[in-house]
C-alpha cells in the first residue's frame, strides 16, 4: 500500500507555492515536490514536522488517515535495530492510544506527533478546539528512562481547577511509565517561576479565553508524589530536575 500525502491539497487550498514552502520550511524543493506528489514513500519525520510548522498544521494533516499507520510501520522498520527498540517500541500506535485515552479522561483533547526516530512524542492541543486546558508536553525515551522535557499546562480557572489538572497529568504519565515497565521518570524545566497567563482567540467559537499557570504547583505535586529534586550547579542554563524510580507491578 502506497502512502498518500495531503500536501498538494493543502498547498492548493492555501495558495502556497513550492518556492514559498521551501523558503519557510528550509527543506530542499525537490524533497517537497516528491512529498507533494506522494512519490517520496519514506520521508523523515523531521521533514514532515518542518512542513507542518511552516503550514501551521499537524503531521496528521499531511498524511492521509488511512495511511498513517503504514507510514508509522515503515518508519519503525527503519530503526528496528536501534538499541532503544530492541526491547519494545515505547511510542507504538498502542502506546500513543494509551496516552490519548489517559489524557482524554482528564478532558484534554490531544494531538500527538512522534518524532526523532520515534523516541520522542509531542503532545499538544488538538487544533481549532475550544477547551479549558491548553498544554504542550514533550516526552522522550532515553534507554529505560522516560524524560518529560516540557510540561506546559495552562487552564481556564473559571472552568477547571489548575492543581487538580496538573496532578492528574503527572499521574497519567506515571501510569504510562508503569504500563511500559519504565525504570525511572525525569522531569526537566520545572523551576517554579512566577505565574503567567495569555489570551487565546478561538476562530471556531469566536471567543477569547484567558489561560493561566502557576508553576509552583508542579513542584508541590512532584514532591508530594515522591519525586526527588536535584539542584543543578549550572542553573538556569541546565535547570533543576525531578526524578523518581518506578516500582513496576506486572
Amino acid at each position: 500500500m502506497r502512502i498518500k500525502f495531503n500536501l498538494d491539497k493543502i498547498m492548493k487550498e492555501n495558495g502556497i507555492s513550492l518556492n514559498w514552502l521551501a523558503q519557510n520550511s528550509e527543506l530542499d524543493i525537490n524533497t517537497i515536490r516528491k512529498i507533494k506528489n506522494s512519490s517520496h514513500q519514506n520521508p523523515r519525520l523531521e521533514s514532515l514536522l518542518l512542513l507542518a510548522e511552516a503550514l501551521d498544521c499537524s503531521i496528521h494533516d499531511l498524511v492521509d488517515d488511512a495511511y498513517w499507520k503504514v507510514y508509522y510501520d515503515i518508519t519503525l522498520e527503519r530503526f528496528q535495530h536501534d538499541a532503544v527498540f530492541k526491547k519494545k517500541q515505547f511510542f507504538s500506535m498502542e502506546n500513543l492510544s494509551l496516552l490519548e485515552t489517559l489524557f482524554s479522561k482528564i478532558g484534554m483533547v490531544t494531538e500527538m506527533t512522534p518524532s526523532c526516530n520515534l523516541k520522542t512524542v509531542y503532545i499538544r492541543n488538538k487544533r481549532n478546539i475550544h477547551a479549558p486546558i491548553y498544554f504542550d508536553i514533550t516526552l522522550r525515551i532515553n534507554s529505560l528512562f522516560l524524560e518529560v522535557i516540557d510540561l506546559y499546562i495552562y487552564v481556564d480557572t473559571e472552568v477547571v481547577e489548575e492543581r487538580n489538572i496538573k496532578d492528574l497529568v503527572i499521574q497519567s504519565i506515571e501510569i504510562y511509565a508503569n504500563r511500559n515497565n519504565i525504570d525511572q521518570i525525569i522531569f526537566y524545566n520545572i523551576n517554579g517561576k512566577d505565574s503567567n497567563q495569555f489570551e487565546h482567540f478561538c476562530e471556531v467559537s469566536l471567543s477569547k479565553t484567558t489561560y493561566q499557570s502557576e508553576p509552583e504547583f508542579e513542584m508541590k505535586i512532584l514532591k508530594d508524589s515522591g519525586f526527588t529534586l536535584h539542584k543543578s550547579p549550572f542553573f538556569p542554563l541546565i535547570g533543576d530536575t525531578w526524578s523518581k524510580l518506578m516500582i513496576n507491578v506486572d
